[in-house]
């Protein structure tokens, strides 16, 4: 059987990666192709972080980041709502990006979102869900782990490309920053996940990595419901 391949034939396909690696428009993409529930993570993070900035909280203070929690309401569904208002829009800044990144590193924040994540994928039967620790904490029983890269250049380009008229060379600072801060907290650092597929997207189609994914997630469909 496939390492990759859950016993516990639970209907995720998660896809991990750093920013900027593809993981949104790629998710997005094999979700419709497959006709699966699409959970876009690091949107409810920045629902989290925007409500934070509303409040003018600073997002390195912990204990005032905390205090937010048992107030605050989140969901998904093709869309954020944080506390009953749509915030899909409002939550795609630098500002927010940059905040989500730095309250993300927070357990309970974590922990808070962590598990309405799971409860809103487990709900649909089959979900598609994207993030930087879906496979190697969230669901580590999903049917299928795919981890997306790419060179730091490559994403940086891209992300001057979404942003407009952007700075590359002060992006691929952030994002270099971001990636070490990523990788070294200590809650739910980015890892490939164990069984996880690794995804080098650094100068392929988009079409070709939507196709590469969809066949596996077809053959690791079946060979789940032979278990």
């Amino acid at each position: 059987m496939n390492s990759a391949v859950s016993t516990k034939k639970l209907r995720v396909l998660a896809i991990d990666g750093p920013a900027g690696a593809g993981k949104s428009t790629i998710s997005k993409l094999v979700a419709k192709r497959l006709g699966l529930f699409y959970l876009d993570t690091g949107a409810m993070y920045r629902g989290f972080a925007y409500k934070v900035l509303l409040n003018n909280i600073d997002p390195s203070d912990e204990l005032e980041v905390k205090k937010l929690i048992s107030t605050t309401t989140i969901y998904y569904d093709k869309g954020v709502t944080v506390d009953g208002n749509d915030v899909t829009r409002e939550i795609r800044t630098e500002a927010v990006t940059n905040a989500s990144s730095i309250v993300s590193s927070v357990k309970e924040v974590r922990e808070f979102l962590v598990a309405l994540q799971r409860s809103c994928a487990i709900s649909h039967d089959g979900s598609v869900v994207e993030g930087r620790d879906m496979g190697s904490v969230v669901f580590t029983d999903a049917q299928l782990k795919i981890f997306l890269t790419a060179s730091v250049e490559e994403r940086a380009k891209r992300r001057a490309i979404e942003l407009g008229d952007a700075d590359v060379a002060k992006i691929y600072q952030e994002i270099s920053k971001r990636d070490k801060r990523d990788s070294t907290r200590d809650t739910s650092p980015l890892v490939i996940p164990r069984g996880a597929f690794l995804i080098d997207t650094t100068g392929r189609d988009i079409e070709s990595i939507v196709d590469e994914i969809s066949r596996m997630w077809h053959d690791a469909d079946t060979e789940s419901k032979e278990i």
